[in-house]
């Protein structure tokens, strides 16, 4: 990620095009995720990046960041 990331801040700072990130925390929803067990929590957190991912554009990218953070480069 941390690759294809300096790779498009690269070529976007030739070009002036913009680039955009979003950070998306699901803190808020830490006290229900918090009740299941952590094989079961990392699904429902993998499951989010899953949809997270599919409803970006093919040339955005999606990562997950932190326990609970995705982040989504969008160039």
């Amino acid at each position: 990620m941390r690759e294809s990331f300096n790779a498009i801040q690269k070529e976007r700072a030739t070009t002036d095009e913009p680039l955009s990130l979003a950070c998306i925390a699901v803190d808020n929803s830490r006290h229900v995720l918090n009740a299941f067990t952590e094989k079961i929590r990392e699904e429902i957190l993998q499951d989010m990046g899953r949809i997270l991912s599919a409803s970006l554009r093919a040339s955005d990218m999606v990562a997950r960041v932190g326990v609970y953070e995705f982040l989504d480069i969008l160039p």
